[in-house]
């Protein structure tokens, strides 16, 4: 008979947990420790709690409502409460997408083995004289546009790094051709740099997360503009991204 009986409450524990999954099935993993620990603490209060609307003087009635009757609400009230975080968190989202924007180029930029910095702003702003920060990789973003749902920004890219002078590099080419120095060599890595963040807005991971290239990128070389001898690449390029803006 005890058997029999502990059969039955764990048969219906499960059935319990089934229909209510917004509520027993362990949620997401975006909580916190301190969160998962309160919730374990407090899970049978928080719920007569929750029910009461947090007033100790209604516990008693609430505790004889019927079980089904209590779990329904309390998962309503448990996914209503999601879905409005969720909803607060894509307006958020929506109104930072220029940020988002710019972190992502500079993420993706940092992640290249040929760039040891990223910077964003005026150039003069940037010191050039300090050679431990390149290869660099120096943005702007140019011009904005509206487009309906998308935002269409226009950026500047500059991809480069510093031209050293040593015969050793031209070893067995021909000065007239390649002349004492690595500046074929800076090109050819900081063109690598701009062609690998091109790809990826026009076909691969950023294009997928909506950071999308519009049109051709151009690439014109440059040489010793600044204060060290430098060589590399200005890119220029547009990117779409969603405007998710309401007027909610």
């Amino acid at each position: 008979m005890w058997l029999w009986v502990q059969w039955f409450f764990l048969q219906f524990n499960e059935r319990i947990a089934e229909i209510y999954a917004e509520l027993f099935g362990g949620g997401s993993n975006e909580g916190t420790d301190a969160r998962s620990n309160f919730s374990r603490k407090w899970s049978s209060y928080s719920e007569i709690y929750c029910l009461s609307q947090g007033d100790i003087t209604r516990f008693k009635k609430v505790a004889k409502l019927p079980l089904h009757q209590c779990l329904m609400y309390l998962a309503f009230e448990k996914e209503k409460a999601e879905l409005e975080s969720l909803i607060i968190k894509i307006k958020l989202n929506n109104m930072q997408g220029f940020y988002n924007l710019t972190d992502k180029i500079r993420e993706t930029l940092q992640l290249d083995q040929y760039v040891n910095t990223v910077t964003y702003g005026d150039l003069f702003d940037v010191d050039l004289n300090k050679q431990t920060i390149f290869p660099l990789s120096h943005f702007m973003v140019t011009n904005a546009v509206l487009q309906e749902s998308v935002w269409s920004f226009s950026i500047s890219l500059l991809c480069m790094d510093i031209v050293e002078e040593n015969k050793n590099f031209a070893e067995g080419i021909p000065n007239e051709f390649r002349g004492n120095n690595n500046e074929q060599d800076v090109f050819n890595t900081q063109l690598a740099v701009g062609n690998r963040l091109i790809e990826l807005l026009r076909r691969g991971s950023l294009y997928v997360e909506l950071y999308q290239l519009q049109g051709d990128a151009t690439f014109e070389p440059f040489v010793d503009r600044f204060e060290n001898k430098l060589a590399g690449w200005t890119i220029s390029f547009n990117v779409e991204i969603p405007n998710g803006m309401t007027i909610c």
